[in-house]
């Protein structure tokens, strides 16, 4: 740290002292000591001197997560949006900001995820896939009324920061994230930052075609992936088969007919076109499937196959690829990106 810095051990025995006052440093004892000379003294950051604040909307509701500096959670709650008009969602948002600045007043920061094409930069939402939601500029709008940074992000990659760090510590240089929930998204993380592109739209997997003979998508392509095998698409293709899978609006596939094996083979084999296509364009270290299929064997199985019959070898066999079945809050994931963003100062 001496070397780093361009002082003496003096200034930084000072400087320690002072942040140990503060209580953001904590003093943990000595190191035992392996040779001649002093111990050294052992120290670590006391975890909740930084709050980070982690908000993630929806069409009916705003989750925020409080969490301290190593990730734990302190808090975490909803409040529901009664109206679906833009005008009293952004008053809720602001409200609810207020009031956690009031009791957090010290946050590194706030992030909010939202689902659509989000300009993190500049904080402009130029739409929300689920809302009203048309070019706001949140960002500013929060931070006429708050005094602590703000962040924007998409939903997605949101979860996709939540989800690296709980499974690797954030030690992955590169890892790609696919969600399929409502619509298929995806995000590209390059040593703990999210790769959002020119236009803020990398990570598309549900608009990969692989099936041309598929159905039209609104993007004007046929058979993108998002069209094949998003959650409503699996609703109606249950419904029409007289399928009951889904209990308390959640999918249940412990117990599942043949055609409905059938149907999740092709969703796997169809995943693992638009998979091979990232391995090959992107080759990250690790790919990560958050899926209500990855419960069902079938669905697994049939990814790794259709990637493993397309994909180069080499490339293929260096990828980890992980099915998640618990899902990973997109707040979670917002509270992530402030304490990232807050080390990037």
């Amino acid at each position: 740290m001496v070397k780093a810095l361009g002082v003496s051990k003096n200034t930084i025995s000072l400087i320690v002292d002072q942040l140990v006052k503060e209580g953001i440093v904590l003093d943990v004892g000595l190191e035992e000591q392996q040779g001649a000379g002093r111990p050294r003294k052992l120290i670590t950051i006391e975890p909740r001197s930084y709050i980070s604040i982690g908000l993630s909307l929806t069409k009916t509701k705003c989750t925020y997560f409080i969490m301290d500096f190593f990730l734990e959670v302190i808090k975490k709650g909803e409040i529901s949006f009664p109206s679906e008009r833009l005008a009293p969602q952004i008053e809720q948002i602001i409200e609810l900001a207020k009031h956690l600045q009031e009791k957090y007043p010290d946050s590194i920061g706030l992030s909010i995820a939202i689902p659509g094409l989000v300009d993190p930069d500049t904080g402009i939402v130029h739409e929300s896939t689920h809302s009203q939601w048309k070019n706001i500029n949140i960002k500013e709008t929060l931070e006429k009324v708050i005094s602590i940074p703000v962040y924007i992000l998409n939903t997605v990659k949101a979860s996709a920061l939540g989800a690296i760090e709980k499974l690797s510590g954030s030690d992955l240089s590169s890892a790609f994230y696919i969600r399929i929930e409502d619509g298929v998204g995806g995000a590209f993380i390059i040593n703990n930052k999210v790769h959002n592109g020119i236009s803020w739209s990398a990570g598309e997997l549900g608009h990969i075609s692989v099936e041309p003979d598929g159905p039209l998508c609104n993007c004007g392509q046929k058979g993108c992936l998002e069209t094949l095998i998003s959650l409503p698409v699996f609703k109606k293709t249950t419904m029409q088969m007289n399928q009951d899978l889904f209990s308390d609006g959640s999918l249940n596939l412990e117990k599942f007919s043949d055609p409905i094996q059938k149907v999740l083979s092709q969703y796997g084999m169809y995943l693992g076109i638009g998979m091979t296509h990232i391995i090959h364009l992107l080759n990250p270290e690790s790919i990560i499937i958050e899926s209500p299929y990855n419960q069902a064997k079938v669905f697994r199985e049939s990814t790794l196959f259709s990637i493993s019959s397309r994909a180069l070898t080499l490339p293929y066999s260096n990828t980890d690829i992980q099915f998640i079945q618990t899902p990973y809050s997109s707040a979670f994931g917002a509270g992530v990106h402030s304490v990232l963003r807050y080390e990037e100062v």
